[in-house]
């Protein structure tokens, strides 16, 4: 870069060709390096709406506006998130992974028998030496305490986290089958069991539960009925706290499988309902994280407490006449099978008896009728009736059987069901930050209990109690338990954030399903419109759906996208949709973006760059020769896309930073400093009415305020120099926070936070990023709206290439993580398109040698970062 400056540009350059060859957003897997492509597919753009930019939203509604930085990512402003129920949402996200799973074992088998593949690359290599368990050191009454304090900023170290797990997994590995035979506690004041359902990852909750009921004791015994992760962000903080516990109460802490502790779930991104791979390498990296999943197929997966109660993950079996003695012999060291391919059903290929309980175990649901059912989470799970249940405790002399997995449609913590002889018990209270469900524990205790309450009395002397709570996001603060955690808030929100990109990337998924199979959509859609209308009932619409693109609830969905309408103009639903390969010059904005804020550019040396004299005009060539010199290891394609998101009629300075800075990381504030969000807010608006009406643009306002605080001239603004811009706004009066003004001190953390890169300094772009970003009629819908596609990609083709890649990516991703055997998140060129010219074919869809080319052309050359 400094070969190819001027000499009135080289200043600015050093630190800013450091940040270049970096990746500069945050990644699980090591930083990228020069030469490596990161590529994202873009999906299901519907025609005309607005495009959110932080999770490549395809579908929002609304003009809502929102001032929230922490919550709403940039360009997303002004953007009405969507809502799904759990009943809507959840049963969506695990169809497709059953579905997904079948197809990445079948690319698999498929990579694995093909001679292009290097054999060795499915080898894992040896295990680290792991510390012995005498070194282990943690009281995990300490570890409580600490986390209840700050739940974000305590970290266990990693040698004991090591440590733990190797206790655990020697602990685990001396156990004889999967059923645990458990006797009620019988010391103490108030001896107990207390089970705990599915907490997915929300460790508030945890923390609740522990403080309420108090710790592992001799007279306090646990039961953790599985799914401990994924969805939430602190599930290896709730795994680490357990199972320190257990250690130190062998027998007092028990923890059963669900169908969250498995490698296939976990390795797909939070919000697709995973995300466990993704915290625990970030935090412990992939030696803790293989730990962890040699550790969840060593889980027992039932338990029988005092010969009465029967605990399950999920629920009972297809298969008649299960008994306990047959459950106890069951194969369990192993994950839950994935659905046979077509082929080995045609070979009489199935499950065996044994894999089919496996499966039921941490799959089935209970029905309201008698019999066995279809499931809405996927084509081969199941739900029982009333007769299951009560012919399987009749046969096993059972009384009750508790089961967790979902949240009751009640949206309390448990429910009662099939006359009282099913329990279900769901511990995370405000799933997921969006349902407003309360949680519960059951206790069960030796003896008749004859208080009120939600209480049932078992024969033969044993009681269960169960006790609910709840921990919305506007209780937190103060909460007794949480008073003094800082962080507990600051979690609850992201969970909540987390839940709409949840809910959102779900939507995209469905609107891919239609545009992938519309032609068969469109044929089927036309037989029943008699009468040549071009509409149809939303309901009919909804059931012709199922058949072509999956039984999902397809109902809610259609109505989130199309509206309440009871007709739909079914043609123009399926031209609405489109799927795009675009962000690959999104994906080269945001990292040139963080980079640029990362640099500390000086002033003269920005304008310089783009050769222009403060808000003047740019040419297109020379905002191409500033990009070129930007990103100077760019193949011609992905340039092409970069420069398409800046073009517009009249291509200023200012224009191009404005769309440039949308591609920026979200700007966020730390949980102390939230009252200053009303006040950056405002900034823009100030400024405006200080510079006056002849600085007619907010770039043109914004630099002339620049300028007139830069007293030595250096390019940048010093926190001092901003303070005095910001008192020469009559800042102190105007700018108001939650205590009704501001003084000088608060003025200067002011200015601390908009020196994002903490380099004691703020350059006009960190100047630049607060002042557009408190504008919320900016976002992205404009940037991306013209954007076009690589050609060649889809163009006049049977099959979609980006279709294939977006409906299948989860497939890609498990593949590509088998392969990698050293952890790196790359792969080569050739052997990315191996594997999707291989996938076109597993799905019966085949891409075609143009298509093929097309897409290795896009890529360019070097490796690539699959993860991205």
């Amino acid at each position: 870069l400094k070969a190819q400056a001027s000499a009135a540009r080289v200043a600015a350059w050093p630190s800013f060709a450091c940040a270049m060859l970096k990746t500069l957003r945050p990644s699980v897997w090591p930083a990228g390096r020069p030469g490596v492509r990161r590529v994202r597919c873009l999906v299901a753009l519907p025609a005309g709406r607005d495009v959110a930019k932080e999770q490549l939203l395809a579908f929002p509604r609304g003009n809502s506006q929102s001032s929230s930085f922490h919550r709403v990512p940039r360009g997303a402003r002004g953007n009405t998130t969507l809502s799904f129920s759990h009943a809507e949402l959840e049963p969506v996200q695990e169809w497709i992974a059953l579905a997904q799973q079948c197809v990445s074992k079948q690319l698999v088998n498929s990579l694995q028998g093909h001679e292009g593949v290097p054999a060795n690359c499915w080898a894992r290599p040896p295990p680290k030496e792991v510390i012995k368990t005498e070194s282990v050191s943690v009281d995990p009454l300490n570890l409580l305490f600490s986390y209840t304090e700050d739940s974000v900023a305590h970290k266990v170290p990693r040698e004991t986290v090591v440590g733990i797990l190797a206790g655990i997994e020697a602990m685990l590995t001396e156990l004889k089958g999967p059923v645990v035979d458990l006797a009620l506690p019988t010391e103490g004041s108030d001896p107990k069991l207390v089970l705990v359902g599915d907490l997915h990852g929300q460790l508030l909750d945890a923390l609740h539960i522990l403080h309420a009921q108090g710790p592992p004791s001799e007279s306090t015994a646990y039961l953790f009925n599985g799914d401990l992760t994924d969805r939430g962000s602190q599930s290896v903080e709730i795994w680490i706290l357990v199972l320190a516990f257990k250690l130190r109460w062998p027998t007092k802490v028990h923890i059963l499988r669900g169908n969250h502790e498995n490698e296939l779930l976990n390795e797909r991104p939070q919000h697709w309902g995973g995300g466990f791979s993704e915290e625990c390498l970030a935090k412990y990296g992939s030696q803790v994280y293989e730990a962890f999943q040699r550790i969840f197929e060593l889980l027992p997966l039932f338990a029988v407490v005092q010969e009465q109660v029967f605990v399950v993950h999920a629920g009972l079996f297809r298969k008649q006449g299960v008994t306990i003695d047959q459950l106890r012999k069951l194969p369990y060291r192993m994950h839950y099978p994935v659905y046979p391919s077509p082929q080995d059903l045609l070979q009489g290929s199935d499950w065996t008896d044994d894999e089919t309980i496996l499966f039921d175990a941490q799959w089935s649901d209970p029905g309201r009728e008698n019999g066995i059912g279809k499931n809405r989470r996927g084509k081969r799970v199941v739900t029982f009736g009333p007769d299951v249940t009560d012919r399987f405790l009749k046969e096993n002399r059972l009384s009750l059987c508790i089961r967790s997995h979902e949240v009751p449609a009640s949206r309390r913590g448990f429910e009662m069901m099939h006359e009282g002889k099913l329990l279900t018990i769901f511990s995370a209270s405000n799933y997921g930050g969006i349902q407003s469900n309360r949680g519960a524990v059951a206790v069960l205790r030796q003896g008749q209990v004859t208080k009120t309450g939600n209480i049932l009395n078992l024969p033969d002397g044993v009681s269960v109690e169960v006790l609910e709570h709840s921990l919305q996001a506007k209780d937190i603060e103060t909460h007794s338990v949480f008073r003094r955690a800082r962080s507990a808030a600051k979690v609850v929100r992201e969970m909540e954030f987390l839940s709409q990109a949840a809910a959102n990337q779900t939507m995209q998924y469905a609107l891919a399903l239609i545009y992938f199979r519309r032609g068969e959509l469109l044929e089927r859609c036309q037989k029943l419109d008699s009468a040549g209308s071009g509409m149809l009932p939303i309901v009919q619409l909804a059931a012709e759906l199922k058949p072509v693109c999956g039984d999902l609830n397809w109902l809610p969905l259609l109505i989130h996208y199309m509206g309440k309408s009871p007709m739909v103009e079914y043609r123009g639903l399926f031209d609405s949709i489109r799927v795009r390969w675009r962000s690959l010059g999104t994906a080269q904005a945001q990292k040139l973006a963080s980079a640029m804020l990362q640099a500390e550019l000086h002033l003269e040396g920005l304008l310089e760059l783009f050769n222009s004299a403060d808000a003047g005009c740019l040419t297109f060539a020379e905002l191409q020769r500033a990009l070129r010199l930007l990103l100077p290891g760019l193949p011609e394609p992905q340039r092409c896309l970069v420069e398409a998101l800046f073009k517009g009629e009249a291509l200023t300075l200012g224009k191009v930073l404005e769309r440039l800075l949308l591609f920026a990381p979200p700007f966020q504030l730390p949980a102390e400093h939230e009252w200053a969000e009303a006040t950056l807010l405002q900034l823009g608006r100030l400024v405006q009415e200080w510079a006056g009406p002849e600085y007619k643009s907010p770039h043109a306002a914004l630099l002339f305020f620049f300028r007139s605080f830069d007293k030595n001239g250096d390019g940048v603004l010093s926190l001092d120099e901003l303070v005095e811009g910001l008192m020469g706004l009559d800042a102190k009066s105007r700018l108001a926070d939650s205590s009704g003004g501001l003084d000088k001190k608060k003025l200067l953390e002011l200015a601390t936070l908009v020196d994002t890169n903490s380099s004691g300094t703020v350059s006009f772009l960190e100047l630049a990023r607060v002042f557009y970003v408190g504008d919320p009629t900016q976002d992205l819908s404009c940037v991306l709206s013209d954007i076009q596609e690589f050609e060649g990609l889809d163009s006049v083709a049977p099959n979609s290439c980006t279709d294939l890649l977006f409906i299948h990516r989860d497939a890609l991703l498990h593949t590509f993580r088998l392969m990698d055997n050293e952890g790196t998140g790359m792969t080569s060129i050739s052997t990315f398109m191996m594997a999707v010219r291989l996938l076109g074919n597993v799905a019966r869809r085949p891409l075609t040698d143009a298509q093929l080319s097309a897409l290795e052309t896009a890529l360019g050359s070097g490796d690539l970062d699959y993860l991205a």
